[in-house]
């Protein structure tokens, strides 16, 4: 494993893998150091490296799926912090990790915005109207019901939570990211008993749930 050091603006330096040059585009060979070690300058105050070294070692662990997973800044949710970020990202052309805070901020406003009632989602559960609730997250597919490979079984999960119905019908790892584009917010917290005491839902796995939060980012914000 060959190791570089990182020379901060405030002349800290730090040691990391050598494939970090490869994920920021601003960086500068400046020396080579008695221990024939390359030195590269890192335009950043120590007190901001981690941000970007925590994604590095985020990188390391989903080096087979880190293009459609969502890196979620370990539940940061400071707007001002993550703008701020945004602009330091930006500026050290570190473009992949830009664009997933993007993301990540997107999900941070629908969660903050795109609260529902059980009441509310109850009043979608038609074929030309159908939102459903999946682990507590609400996804708008009436778009996709006639697209729908499995035709109208889609309806099986209308007012319950459809999470086992949809754990049962959908094995493959693109199912479970299509999700994401009709997902349009959360059931309200105060909501979550009402539902298991209203309806017949049945439980899904275990094993289920970590596999929505890997795949649907969303489900890592609730």
């Amino acid at each position: 494993m060959v190791m570089i050091l990182l020379k901060t603006s405030d002349d800290e330096e730090i040691e990391v893998e050598s494939s970090v040059r490869q994920l920021i585009g601003s960086l500068k060979l400046i020396e080579k150091n008695d221990q024939d070690q390359e030195v590269y300058a890192i335009d950043i105050e120590s007190q901001y490296i981690d941000f970007v070294l925590d994604y590095v070692e985020w990188l390391d662990q989903h080096l087979e799926d880190y293009e459609t997973v969502q890196y979620t800044f370990k539940q940061q949710t400071d707007i001002d912090h993550l703008n701020e970020m945004q602009d330091l990202l930006d500026h050290l052309d570190i473009r992949y990790l830009s664009n997933q805070l993007n993301q990540y901020k997107s999900l941070l406003l629908k969660r903050s915005n795109q609260y529902y009632s059980w009441e509310e989602i109850k009043k979608h559960q038609y074929e030309d109207d159908l939102w459903l609730l999946i682990n507590n997250c609400v996804y708008d597919v009436t778009k996709w019901i006639d697209d729908h490979p499995g035709g109208d079984s889609i309806l099986n999960g209308a007012a319950i939570d459809s999470s086992y119905y949809f754990e049962i019908y959908h094995r493959t790892d693109n199912s479970f990211k299509k999700l994401n584009k009709y997902f349009i917010g959360y059931l309200r917290k105060e909501d979550y008993e009402k539902v298991k005491t209203e309806t017949e839902s049945l439980d899904s796995s275990d094993e289920f749930l970590e596999r929505l939060k890997h795949l649907c980012p969303q489900h890592n914000m609730l």
